[in-house]
């Protein structure tokens, strides 16, 4: 990369509040902001500790980049755009850091396989319900004749008789206008 495109560069993506990475189209680095460098704790910016950094295509393709700093993992999404400098390709590629929605996400999926986990053995029928069904367990798959997969098609309301249904609908209503 040019001298002066690097000092151009340079000045820009070193204003972003976030790390960013310019690499070449072989996925060579050849820039980094302050945050990226303070990230993987690069104190200088020598080309060889850039090129070290490995930065393939599949992990700008799946959007997804993982670093381990002392046993702790950091997960960004990738974010990349092509830069042309001089009919020469490059990549700025953005990381966003997104780890504590990956662990909250993972504690969510815990919680609900353990709720899963709980109610398949009560003696009481358990469904979950938004729009559709979205869980049921065995107890309540016996009662109402469906089996897991065929509830899942279904919402709640389809559940109910004739009779049933309007004075359901009424409620619902009423309550969406509180």
């Amino acid at each position: 990369m040019q001298l002066l495109l690097k000092t151009e560069y340079l000045k820009f993506i070193n204003l972003l509040s976030y790390p960013v990475l310019i690499v070449d189209d072989n996925y060579v680095s050849q820039l980094a902001n302050k945050k990226f460098m303070s990230l993987h704790k690069i104190r200088t910016k020598t080309e060889t500790q850039l090129e070290d950094l490995i930065i393939d295509e599949s992990m700008v393709e799946k959007e997804k980049y993982i670093l381990e700093i002392k046993n702790k993992k950091m997960i960004f999404k990738l974010l990349s755009s092509k830069l042309l400098f001089k009919s020469k390709q490059f990549y700025l590629i953005s990381f966003f850091d997104v780890s504590k929605e990956h662990e909250e996400h993972e504690e969510i999926l815990f919680k609900k396989r353990m709720f899963e986990k709980l109610s398949e053995h009560l003696p009481e029928g358990i469904m979950v319900c938004e729009d559709k069904i979205n869980y049921s367990n065995p107890t309540f798959e016996k009662f109402s004749g469906y089996s897991s997969k065929e509830l899942l098609t279904k919402k709640f309301v389809d559940l109910l008789e004739d009779y049933s249904k309007e004075l359901f609908n009424a409620n619902i209503k009423k309550y969406k206008k509180k």
